[in-house]
């Protein structure tokens, strides 16, 4: 696959695929929904530093409840998990100059892409989000 369809009918070049264990940098504790929202508002905060001035697109990912036990009362306290691997995947489109990073988790290490994260990419409006790049 060195192409994918986004923005429901444009083909894009795929020119990397980073991926990494979701939780790789957690020490102790365990997931739930909120520490889930930090970790993620630290991936897109890498992702914009990595790439500097490229756009940056979340497929948001659905937080799965590992049990039923609420510690403590607080909601905050239920454990929730993400899918285990974070995944960049950075595409161009050389006719007109443009790229974009879609970032997105799923359970296993792509390739295949989750068929699922596929649909989604293909809706996402590229020729809005963009960035334009000088290829000189």
């Amino acid at each position: 696959m060195k192409h994918i369809i986004i923005d429901n009918d444009l083909e894009v070049e795929i020119e990397a695929l980073s991926q990494f264990k979701t939780y790789r940098n957690v020490i102790y504790g365990y997931p739930t929904e909120h520490r889930n929202n930090l970790l993620i508002d630290f991936v897109l905060e890498r992702a914009h530093q990595t790439d500097n001035d490229q756009s940056v697109y979340l497929i948001q990912p659905e937080h799965k409840k590992m049990d039923d036990v609420i510690r403590n009362g607080r909601p905050l306290d239920i454990w929730k998990e993400i899918p285990n691997i974070e995944c960049y995947l950075r595409v161009k489109n050389q006719s007109d100059s443009t790229m974009l990073i879609i970032i997105w988790f799923q359970d296993e290490f792509a390739f295949p892409i989750d068929p699922i994260i596929i649909e989604k990419i293909k809706t996402i409006p590229y020729r809005k989000l963009c960035f334009y790049f000088d290829p000189f």
